[in-house]
């Protein structure tokens, strides 16, 4: 049955019934208009199961990846809108054949319909992309959702210019001329996403930054690893789990730490003081380096001492050693043979500025492990031993006095009474 014999059937039932002449095209040209959109509707479910069905049972045959990604993002559903977008189309002439005016704004409409659809195909393929990329192993750290969301803002933008061009029944390119002269106003609303690309790139360029770099960011509390850095804002999960969203152009423009580099080593430094008593600090007699060459770690270090014999050392002018300088040796030996560091890197003991407090001894050396655990342990094993051995050398760890202290001071001094 064409169009025609149905209007025509339409319009000879409805006289029998008695409508008057003048109603017999609006009602034609209704009912005829909402069986456009049934069958439609009905194409539509049609094409979607026939047309997926068909691309499912293609894809499955392949042994590509790249082609299931593409249909886990759903690249192919929005092409089912262009077979109603056709039907409305191609029977528009027919169904409002009483009215032409209405002709264009249908038109019209099918024209969004196609448009949109494209836009939705777009944005699925450029969500694949990202899916794919981001499986090969170079491109894993690399800022990759910043450019897909660029793609994805350039693909909305054309699509809605190109919906108010038809919308407003103006040339599209002389809409994007007037999108031209709103520059001023479009830098301004798109101030960040702009500032958010140019970061993106240079990050990218010097690889400032990566997906899983730990890093610590003090002007926004950010101290953790990296989870996503899109166009805009950089995900940083800190290590208490808290999540800090960070704005992407912060990272040129404020100063930030970033940990991949003893990751890569497999090492992280050791550097921690502990402050002595400058009171305690003497030179070395006769007895107090004889009591030092029994431990094993300062026998090669005793023996290569400028005097020969310690039995010898009468005064604190027969030697230029101290307690202090024979503990700071010490432990640079102790350093040195524990397994758990790292030797390839910088391992030493040395003094800082002494102040009002004691004479700080600074512990500076590297782990073996980047393992936040492992790390602790060593770390707190080594000081552990260097408070510990401390006293051995006849020296004292400063602190404040606590009211414990007071209290046993006030045991020992004679009373008033």
């Amino acid at each position: 049955m064409t169009p025609t014999s149905l209007r025509s059937m339409l319009n000879d039932l409805f006289t029998r019934w008695g409508v008057q002449e003048v109603n017999l095209p609006y009602l034609t040209t209704l009912i005829l208009f909402f069986i456009t959109l049934l069958a439609s509707g009905i194409i539509y479910f049609l094409t979607r199961y026939v047309l997926l069905r068909v691309i499912k049972k293609i894809i499955h045959s392949t042994s590509n990846t790249w082609d299931d990604i593409f249909l886990t993002n759903k690249v192919f559903h929005p092409l089912a809108y262009l077979a109603p977008a056709a039907v409305i189309g191609t029977s528009t002439p027919f169904v409002f054949k009483d009215f032409p005016a209405m002709v264009p704004y249908v038109e019209d409409l099918v024209t969004i319909i196609v448009i949109f659809s494209v836009m939705l195909v777009i944005t699925a393929i450029l969500n694949a992309v990202e899916t794919i990329i981001s499986q090969f192993e170079v491109y894993k750290d690399k800022p990759i959702a910043s450019f897909i969301q660029l793609g994805k803002i350039l693909n909305y933008l054309i699509s809605g210019l190109l919906i108010l061009s038809v919308l407003l029944g103006k040339d599209a390119l002389s809409l994007f001329g007037a999108v031209g002269a709103m520059t001023a106003i479009l830098l301004l609303i798109f101030k960040d996403t702009l500032l958010g690309l140019v970061a993106s790139i240079q990050m990218a360029a010097n690889d400032m930054i990566r997906v899983g770099d730990w890093v610590e960011m003090k002007d926004y509390g950010a101290d953790g690893d990296v989870m996503n850095i899109n166009l805009t804002t950089v995900k940083i999960r800190n290590f208490d789990n808290t999540i800090t969203t960070v704005p992407t152009y912060a990272f040129i423009s404020n100063s930030f730490k970033n940990w991949r580099g003893m990751s890569e080593t497999g090492a992280r430094r050791i550097k921690r003081a502990v402050v002595l008593k400058q009171s305690r600090i003497r030179y070395a007699d006769a007895a107090f380096i004889e009591k030092i060459r029994q431990l094993d770690v300062m026998k090669d270090y005793v023996a290569t001492m400028t005097f020969p014999d310690p039995a010898s050392i009468k005064g604190p002018s027969d030697t230029r050693y101290t307690n202090i300088g024979l503990f700071r040796n010490y432990l640079q030996a102790y350093l040195k043979q524990h397994r758990k560091l790292n030797h390839n890197f910088t391992t030493m003991v040395r003094q800082l500025a002494p102040d009002e407090k004691g004479l700080p001894l600074e512990i500076y050396c590297f782990a073996n492990t980047i393992k936040w655990i492992e790390y602790e342990n060593i770390q707190s094993d080594i000081m552990d031993h260097v408070l510990a051995a401390a006293t051995y050398f006849d020296l004292e760890i400063a602190q404040i006095p606590t009211s414990g202290d007071i209290a046993d001071l006030k045991s020992v001094l004679p009373s008033k009474g």
